[in-house]
Formats: C-alpha cells, structure tokens, sequence
C-alpha cells in the first residue's frame, strides 16, 4: 500500500469525501462488531488529525505570509 501525503486543506477535504463515501458503502456490508468498530475508529482519527493538519498549515502559511501592516507616521 502507497503512502499519500496531503499538502492542502483542499486535498484533505477530497480525501475525506471519499472516505465518507466508501465509508458509508462499508457499513452496509456484514462485518464482525469489532470490524465495524475499527472502522470508526479509523474514521474519528483521520478527522482529529485533519484538523490538526488544518490547525498547522494555517499556522504555517500565517509564519511564511505574515499580514505587513503599515504604521502611519504624524497626523
């Protein structure tokens, strides 16, 4: 199985859709309850963690674009 590494919010968000999808297609299927549960568990940490990938491409587009703000001299 590749590796997949995500470098945009955009690219998370597709990625999540799809899970969501095939998601949805799994649980229809018969699995076992632990099987199921695994499933979810697997779903809630790819959620956590897009939102801690959110958190950190903000933080770094914040460091490498920082806002210039400009001081108005005498008035």
């Amino acid at each position: 199985m590749e590796n997949i590494y995500i470098e945009s919010i955009k690219e998370m968000e597709d990625v999540l859709a799809l899970m969501e999808r095939l998601s949805s297609r799994i649980f229809k299927c018969e699995f076992s309850e632990k099987t199921h549960q695994l499933i979810a568990e697997l779903s809630s940490s790819m959620y956590d963690d897009r939102d801690k990938k959110k958190r950190q491409l903000r933080k770094d587009m914040h460091k490498k674009y920082k806002p210039i703000h400009f001081k108005k001299h005498g008035k």
